[in-house]
């Protein structure tokens, strides 16, 4: 296991409830991913992902869906990172060269992580996730048709970007 699928222990959060605790190993690789493909730096994700687990922790009883609950937190929080932190942009590391992602990938990665936040999100829950329409609308906080521009406009400039590089 890397460190993108290996499990951490939530400080500060009494795993007594059994069924949290499976809910937490089966989820936290999937969650893992998708907030490293929408954040693009594996300390954020990582934060992110912890996060989630602790907001959900606290309402895990009541909720009827936990892993839509899940995807919806990861996503929502990466949102935020991303209007708190786009003015510092240049200062983060370059997005996506961990030694996980394949060589062939690279490329698509570094021009996905170009997109602008929503387009990204929109394709990654759409192709990685295989969510259809009205979940993503639900996780992004937004109208169907917002998402559907998000996926065309997202595969137009991914097609644009993609043919100048090879």
């Amino acid at each position: 296991m890397n460190a993108l699928t290996e499990p951490r222990a939530v400080e500060g959060v009494g795993l007594s409830d059994e069924h949290f605790e499976t809910f937490y190993r089966d989820e936290y690789a999937a969650a893992a991913r998708l907030a490293y493909l929408l954040c693009g730096t594996q300390l954020i994700s990582d934060d992110i992902v912890q996060d989630s687990f602790l907001a959900i922790e606290k309402h895990f009883s009541g909720v009827d869906r936990p892993s839509a609950y899940l995807r919806t937190a990861v996503v929502r929080r990466c949102a935020s990172w991303h209007r708190t932190n786009s003015r510092r942009a240049g200062l983060l590391p370059k997005l996506y060269t961990d030694s996980s992602v394949a060589a062939d990938d690279s490329e698509l990665f570094d021009v996905l992580a170009t997109l602008p936040y929503e387009q990204r999100a929109a394709l990654t829950l759409r192709f990685w996730c295989d969510m259809n329409l009205a979940e993503i609308a639900d996780a992004l906080g937004c109208r169907v048709g917002t998402v559907k521009s998000s996926i065309s406009r997202g595969l137009a400039r991914l097609r644009l970007e993609l043919k100048e590089v090879m």
